[in-house]
């Protein structure tokens, strides 16, 4: 059981398209001894399967028209990149190169994706970005660390990571073309997992500053940083930012025994929090569905 020091809600008392996207999040969760993608409606706490495979579908990533998901497939240790159309249910693995993958996602145009993986036999994680059409390939990082969930912002102008550099996780942002690499966080401590606001103004993510991670959000302009989370026991990871910026989504891990992984989301304020899933299955990534275009 999650027990912040916030205030829990059902979803049942909340407004109509909360978040401003469709109400949906995805999210990847292990069943069965293997994992899949499902739906988590944020309003009534339904879930809905979407993929049931002999493999293992996971850290999915939907496009800004809401139609398709990026995610990673791995069968017998070996993974490929694939998306899928919501609309025709179909198919396609998209790098054909098996080698291993993290947390692919999208440009703000849905013209080529971004993601982290060691293909060409690097040291280390780079990070990649493709061209749908195309198929074209750039690697914009190239130091030999672990550079780890790429995120396009929702402007265009710049990527933020998290990576090693320094022994210890901190977060970057770098330009498309993988130019003018800036540091985001210095800390002796990690922090990973940044998600960008809507209006680019805000990097949230996981960091251990406080001992257990939380979720904080970091302003660009002038440098704020606010835990919103601020728990004890529990760890909070990979933040979402809803699409009207007011919600963040998020998965809970305790190293208590018996307590599972579970989807939550939590006022960009850190004023009210609900969780989303309360099943007896470790549900990871949540990551909000925009409205359909």
């Amino acid at each position: 059981v999650y027990s912040p020091s916030l205030q829990v809600q059902t979803s049942s008392c909340l407004p109509v398209v909360l978040g401003g996207g469709s109400g949906y999040l995805v999210y990847y969760s292990a069943r069965d001894g293997q994992t899949d993608l499902f739906f988590a409606a944020v309003e009534s706490n339904n879930t809905i399967r979407i993929t049931s495979s002999s493999g293992n579908e996971k850290v999915p990533a939907i496009s800004p028209d809401g139609g398709k998901i990026l995610y990673v497939y791995e069968l017998n240790g070996s993974e490929d990149i694939y998306l899928l159309d919501l609309d025709t249910n179909s198919t396609e693995n998209i790098t054909n190169y098996p080698a291993n993958y993290q947390s692919p996602t999208w440009s703000p145009n849905g013209e080529n994706i971004i993601f982290g993986s060691n293909h060409e036999g690097v040291r280390g994680f780079e990070i990649y970005t493709m061209n749908l059409e195309s198929g074209e390939l750039q690697k914009i990082t190239d130091n030999g660390a672990q550079n780890n969930a790429p995120t396009w912002s929702p402007c265009g102008d710049r990527i933020a990571f998290y990576a090693d550099l320094n022994g210890n996780w901190d977060i970057y942002t770098i330009a498309p073309d993988g130019s003018e690499v800036l540091q985001v966080t210095f800390s002796v401590t990690n922090e990973r997992f940044p998600s960008w606001s809507p209006d680019c103004t805000k990097l949230a993510y996981s960091s251990t500053a406080n001992g257990d991670e939380d979720i904080f959000i970091h302003t660009l302009t002038d440098g704020e940083i606010t835990n919103i989370t601020n728990t004890r026991q529990t760890n909070e990871l990979a933040p979402s930012w809803s699409p009207d910026g007011l919600w963040l989504a998020f998965y809970t891990f305790s190293f208590e025994e018996n307590v599972d992984r579970e989807i939550h989301i939590i006022a960009s304020d850190g004023s009210q929090i609900i969780q989303v899933t309360s099943d007896s299955y470790e549900d990871y990534s949540p990551f909000w569905q925009p409205v359909r275009r």
